[in-house]
């Protein structure tokens, strides 16, 4: 499509749009021979409006003056998904890709002119309303919808084990030193047999013997 209109190639989205058009408006062998449209709508697409893509345009210019011309040249890219008689159009002039409704076509001239290199920088101007479709009608120019991707579920969080309970072992209390006492220096020489003890205070007092020196 780009190369046959002469348009540039940061079109190429505008192009991919108008293929899934029509391969939605056009019998497949998975449909049993009926388009994928005829397949949702139960009734035939309408492809009078159908024009070449890239086909010079003429689209009207409203409140323009009676002297200044009121007809605005553009190309022709297809029907608008999102508007039930919207048409995207290209304007060569400052490279803008909008949507109109009042656009003819001139059948005596030719639309297969070069508009230049490949260094447009493409403009798609959002601001048209939409217009105020009935929700009942099918839209004049539907889509097929891809099948929506089914996220994976996440992974379950683990289950938290439960922690043993931690003994805490007191440390051994140490037993106080039991001191030792030592005896005293009458009971040493009773424990020698240097001398006797008595409680009576008749019994005469032993003298405290030595040991010869030899």
């Amino acid at each position: 499509l780009l190369h046959a209109s002469g348009l540039p190639r940061n079109l190429w989205p505008e192009a991919a749009r108008h293929v899934v058009w029509l391969l939605n408006r056009t019998s497949t062998k998975a449909a049993d021979g009926m388009t994928p449209y005829k397949v949702i709508y139960n009734h035939k697409p309408d492809l009078r409006g159908v024009h070449e893509w890239g086909e010079t345009a003429w689209v009207r210019v409203e409140g323009g003056s009676k002297l200044g011309g009121r007809m605005r040249e553009a190309r022709w890219l297809g029907f608008d998904d999102r508007s039930a008689n919207g048409t995207r159009v290209f304007y060569p002039d400052n490279r803008t890709v909008r949507v109109e409704r009042n656009v003819w076509f001139d059948k005596t001239q030719t639309s297969r002119q070069h508009l230049g290199d490949d260094s447009w920088e493409l403009v798609v101007d959002t601001n048209v309303p939409p217009p105020v479709n009935d929700p009942a009608a099918p839209p004049a120019h539907p889509v097929v919808a891809a099948p929506a991707q089914i996220a994976p579920a996440p992974a379950p969080a683990p289950v938290p084990t439960a922690e043993p309970p931690i003994l805490v072992v007191p440390p051994k209390s140490e037993l106080p030193t039991k001191r030792v006492r030592k005896p005293s220096a009458r009971m040493q020489e009773l424990l020698r047999g240097d001398g006797s003890m008595s409680n009576r205070a008749s019994d005469p007092i032993v003298a405290r013997s030595h040991s010869p020196n030899i």
